[in-house]
């Protein structure tokens, strides 16, 4: 059948105007997933400025060393959240030194974290538990996916409009609602400041095991102060001992945000000792 110089015309406008269309999902899609990664990356930033990254490994890394831990990471929906290094003092019970590390992953299917106790040097994996309660600390290895779920959310399109133009105020980090689903899900808690500069900070409770926004809510704030910001803790701070007024203390900064003090003597009468210490630094004072 023969067509009419019309209908080609109407042909060839359909066919445009179809390309047009899919063009622009193409370019919507790729402009979102821009943001996206612009979110993630600011994410990124708030959790390195408070991390060692000496301590910390890729999943990559880990199974590159530890082959055993395939057996977990293959597990279907089981997802890596951080393997970080373990100081000597939080180590001792495996008798590893410095040389293990801690990797956390977390149960999509069944809840609760899948941990194990690896030993770099000998490449062994040295103990394996789960934990039904525990929710995972932030990581960088579920930020794409809680930022992919925010950013489609109407309820923060509506406040935020581009995620990855919002300044974020916290590290993302696990959260809890008692009054829905938050309360035994994994639920991620995503704070950004009110685009308003009012000085509030709007939450994003992001349900990981869902996959979709539990809850958005200000929170109360200020607006910011012309003042020097506080200098970090876990930067200020590291492995060290001290003497002062008869006392000799050593302290270890731990891979989990903690301070285990290691060894004390008072004018030369051990207190008590866990760890061999040297004097390392001064310039720290009692009161």
């Amino acid at each position: 059948m023969k067509t009419t110089p019309r209908q080609r015309a109407a042909i060839r406008l359909i066919v445009i105007a179809l390309a047009l269309f899919i063009g622009q999902i193409f370019w919507l899609r790729t402009a979102e997933n821009g943001r996206i990664q612009i979110a993630v990356a600011k994410g990124k930033q708030m959790l390195d400025m408070g991390a060692k990254t000496d301590r910390l490994f890729s999943p990559e890394q880990l199974t590159a060393v530890i082959p055993q831990l395939n057996a977990i990471q293959e597990k279907e929906n089981v997802q890596f959240v951080e393997a970080v290094r373990l100081g000597q003092s939080e180590s001792q019970q495996w008798h590893c030194g410095a040389e293990c590390a801690h990797a956390i992953y977390y149960d999509m299917t069944n809840g609760g974290t899948i941990n194990a106790i690896v030993n770099l040097k000998t490449k062994s994996v040295e103990a394996e538990w789960t934990d039904a309660l525990a929710r995972p600390p932030g990581s960088q290895y579920i930020l794409d996916r809680t930022m992919e779920i925010a950013a489609a959310d109407p309820r923060v399109q509506a406040i935020l409009g581009d995620i990855g133009a919002a300044n974020p105020v916290m590290i993302p980090m696990s959260g809890w609602l008692s009054d829905n689903a938050c309360r035994d899900d994994w639920c991620v808690d995503l704070t950004f400041a009110s685009p308003a500069g009012d000085g509030r900070v709007f939450h994003i409770f992001v349900n990981l095991e869902q996959g979709k926004v539990a809850r958005t809510f200000y929170t109360r704030g200020r607006p910011d102060l012309d003042v020097e910001m506080p200098v970090l803790q876990r930067g200020a701070y590291d492995d060290g001992c001290a003497e002062q007024d008869g006392w000799s203390v050593c302290w270890e900064m731990t891979a989990h945000d903690g301070l285990n003090f290691t060894d004390a003597a008072y004018d030369d009468i051990l207190i008590f000792s866990t760890l061999p210490c040297h004097i390392l630094d001064t310039s720290i004072h009692f009161s």
